[in-house]
Formats: structure tokens, C-alpha cells, sequence
């Protein structure tokens, strides 16, 4: 279940990409992304909690009520505004969020530089691990564009994104790299090289 921070690093991580606007005079505080995506998450977890339909969906899926989570993780304290205010760290720890417990796969995110490139070279690249189950995928969001992703075999040669798609039937991302896969393929294509 996504946290209060979870929900402030994907609304920060939001707000930084280039082609979204936001209408204000002035620049976002790391505070109002806080206390929004608190208010977000609470409000969001009440919605499924008052419908009959959503909260039974809510319960197949996590084995528990929705109000358990209502004041877990519900918090978003200040420590988190180092990293609301770093592009590199708010990208780093949105992606590292698609990790998933039962991954058997790393798949490598390579992320821009503050000029918008995405630098191979080892002593100027940017990256991050993500630990992904290759059945499942990844959730929606993984695959963006203006990043590049790689996964690495077992001598350690890089195969490089060519193909992402959307599952929608599972909503799930998935992602083929030349000789290995990850989710499902389909013939709704997000990317392609």
C-alpha cells in the first residue's frame, strides 16, 4: 500500500517533467507537495472506504480493509524535502518505488541529466536499480519517455529497451530488451526504439 511520501515523490516527480504546466506564480514548497499528497492519499483511501464496490475490489486484492491504512504510512514529514527538492533524488526514488518483493529481475533505469540527456558514459551516467518480477511487470508509469532502461545478463552485457507495451487487461507494463522480456507483450506499444 503507497505511503503519504509515496504519493508526494510521484506528485513531485510529476511536477517535474517537461510538459507539465503548473499555473502558479510561484515555486511548488516541498510543504504543499507534502501536505497535498497526504490530503490525496487519505482522501482517495476514504472514496474506496465509503463504496461497497471498490472497498470489496480493495479487500480481494490486499487481504485487508481499506480504514487499516487510513493512519498508516499516512504521515509526510519534513525529512522527505531533501529529496523533494533534487530532481535526480525525486526521480531515483520514484522509480526505486516500482521494486517489487518477488523480483527476479534488475532492470536498470537511466535517467536524464539536468540538460535532458541520457548519458551512457560511466563517469557522467545517471541510473537506478529496479527489482522487477518478469511475469508481472511493471505497474503503469514505469516506462516514461525521455529515460532509457536496460537489464543486464549473466556476463554482464547490457541489453537495452526496444519495446514497451501496456497490458490493459492486467494494467501492467511490460517490456521487451532483445533476448529477454518483462510482463506481458501486446500490441498496445507505449515506446519503441
Amino acid at each position: 500500500m503507497a505511503s503519504a511520501e509515496d504519493f508526494a515523490v510521484a506528485i513531485g516527480f510529476e511536477v517535474e517533467q517537461q510538459n507539465f504546466q503548473l499555473h502558479t506564480d510561484r515555486f511548488l514548497e516541498p510543504w504543499v507537495v507534502r501536505t497535498y499528497a497526504a490530503t490525496v492519499r487519505r482522501e482517495w483511501l476514504s472514496v474506496v472506504n465509503s463504496s461497497p464496490v471498490l472497498k470489496a475490489r480493495f479487500i480481494d486484492v490486499r487481504n485487508r480493509h481499506p480504514a487499516e491504512f487510513l493512519s498508516g504510512n499516512a504521515s509526510c514529514l519534513p525529512s522527505l524535502d531533501s529529496v523533494l527538492t533534487d530532481t535526480t533524488a525525486v526521480k531515483k526514488a520514484y522509480f526505486s518505488s516500482f521494486s517489487t518483493h518477488d523480483a527476479t529481475e534488475r532492470v536498470v533505469v537511466w535517467l536524464p541529466d539536468s540538460n535532458g540527456v541520457v548519458n551512457w558514459d560511466p563517469e557522467t551516467r545517471i541510473t537506478v536499480d529496479v527489482f522487477l518480477n518478469p511475469s508481472q511487470g511493471a505497474d503503469i508509469g514505469f516506462f516514461r519517455m525521455g529515460h532509457d532502461y536496460s537489464i543486464n545478463d549473466a556476463s554482464d552485457s547490457i541489453e537495452r529497451l526496444q519495446v514497451s507495451y501496456l497490458d490493459k487487461s492486467r494494467a501492467m507494463e511490460g517490456a521487451y530488451f532483445g533476448a529477454r522480456s518483462v510482463g506481458q507483450i501486446t500490441s498496445d506499444v507505449l515506446w519503441a526504439r
